[in-house]
């Protein structure tokens, strides 16, 4: 363990809180994929929340350098400690307009991570991506751990963009000039059309109104849509970027849904009602992204959740997925603008 005394305050408004560099299992050290925080010595949910609103800037800091940073040891409990803590960090939360993944809201601006059944793995992916709005920080916290799997694997993005380019350059030049359209199938609310995989139309864009729900799919990047004669609705997006340049590290990276949403990834025994194209229309090959899903396994690292656990990951340096697992497990989550 090394004391960070350099980077962070050892003291809060006259407590003695003093945080050190821990290890994970599952942790990848040569670039501390997440950096693991804990507190020296027992402590109060008082003073962490004290520290955490003192030592914000170098906190965000150390988030852009390593992507995630896990604080484990610190006096959480519930869904109560987890919204005080996001809230301590004094950040604008982002809505999940839009968003297709099944969650629950808890309290306040916490959510649980997904409602997705326990045995679908979710491919690594940066929140939101398929839209125009996504948030930039993402913090998990970990209520009840799985029996038996149920990790968060997380892949750095610009790991990602380095060797994608060099082991398929034509396809990664393919993303970079086409860029990537979205195509998601909305099924209504009602009798015979749930999807345990997404959210109805009516839950994604709160409203039970098509035309305002029109209006709200394209604040979030609609190019097109269609009502289907089940009440479905069909939603194409804009053609949207499927790189980015961080500007903060003047890296580039992997910001796309085409593994999450492509079919080719899920196999032929699963109809999710999604899809990813080019931005001209013309079809991804799904061998292309397979390979993709290759090179983030490879790349990946995922740690075994403790009750208690805190996780922020910075969403334009790190992709996250979820593994399968075995009931219990509860995650709870709250997205940051």
């Amino acid at each position: 363990e090394m004391c960070i005394r350099d980077r962070y305050q050892r003291r809060v408004r006259g407590d003695g809180m003093e945080v050190i560099e821990g290890e994970a299992e599952g942790q990848r050290k040569d670039i501390q994929l997440p950096l693991v925080l804990n507190p020296k010595t027992p402590t109060t949910k008082k003073d962490f929340l004290q520290w955490l609103s003192a030592n914000k800037e170098r906190v965000l800091t150390q988030l852009v350098q390593h992507g995630a940073i896990l604080f484990r040891g610190f006096p959480l409990e519930n869904a109560y400690d987890f919204n005080d803590v996001v809230e301590a960090f004094g950040c604008e939360f982002e809505t999940y307009l839009g968003g297709g993944g099944p969650r629950k809201p808890i309290v306040g601006h916490v959510m649980t991570s997904t409602e997705s059944p326990p045995h679908f793995t979710i491919p690594l992916h940066h929140e939101l991506a398929y839209l125009t709005k996504y948030p930039s920080k993402l913090f998990f916290f970990c209520e009840v751990p799985a029996q038996e799997g149920g990790e968060t694997p997380l892949c750095r993005s610009d790991i990602l963009v380095e060797r994608i380019s060099k082991e398929n350059p034509d396809f990664f030049q393919k993303v970079k000039e086409k860029k990537l359209r979205y195509h998601r199938t909305l099924s209504a609310k009602g009798p015979g059309t749930s999807n345990d995989y997404q959210k109805s139309w009516e839950d994604i864009f709160e409203t039970e109104d098509r035309t305002e729900a029109e209006q709200r799919a394209k604040l979030t990047g609609a190019d097109t849509i269609k009502w289907l004669e089940n009440g479905s609705m069909d939603v194409v997006s804009i053609p949207l970027e499927g790189l980015k340049l961080d500007p903060r590290n003047q890296k580039t990276i992997w910001f796309n849904s085409a593994v999450l949403l492509h079919p080719a990834v899920y196999g032929t025994k699963m109809d999710t009602g999604w899809g990813t194209t080019y931005g001209d229309y013309s079809p991804i090959e799904g061998a292309d992204l397979l390979q993709v899903v290759k090179i983030m396994k490879e790349e990946s690292v995922a740690f075994k959740w403790q009750k208690g656990d805190l996780l922020i990951i910075d969403n334009f340096v790190v992709l996250h997925s979820r593994n399968s697992f075995t009931p219990p497990r509860r995650l709870l989550a709250a997205l940051v603008k």
